[in-house]
């Protein structure tokens, strides 16, 4: 999924159709959240939901889109990641997120 993100054209169509899907909502925070332990996983699902979560305005170079077609293409994914809000605010998530980081506070200290 990441190697078709890197493709993903001025339409974003790629970004849209799995915020449509809810593939953050259903997918990548239930697997951050109950396979923390699989760091192949763990890592790539992150990434994942990184380049997910990007601001539309940097995808479309920082610059809101003039054309109609455009703009509907930007607000939809606005959509998208607002929806993205109540699971990233989950209690669950933002523990294993701490529990990662302290792990690699300890690494980089000793």
């Amino acid at each position: 999924m990441i190697r078709y993100l890197r493709r993903d054209d001025d339409t974003i169509g790629i970004r849209r159709e799995l915020g449509q899907m809810k593939l953050v909502q259903t997918n990548l925070i239930p697997i951050l959240c109950e396979y923390h332990s699989d760091e192949a996983l763990f890592d790539v699902a992150l990434r994942l939901l990184v380049n997910l979560t990007n601001p539309t305005l940097l995808l479309f170079n920082e610059e809101m889109p003039t054309d109609k077609v455009e703009r509907n293409y930007y607000l939809q994914h606005v959509s998208h990641l607002q929806s993205y809000k109540p699971v990233l605010a989950s209690d669950k998530f933002w523990i294993v997120l701490t529990d990662k980081l302290k792990l690699l506070l300890v690494k980089v200290n000793s």
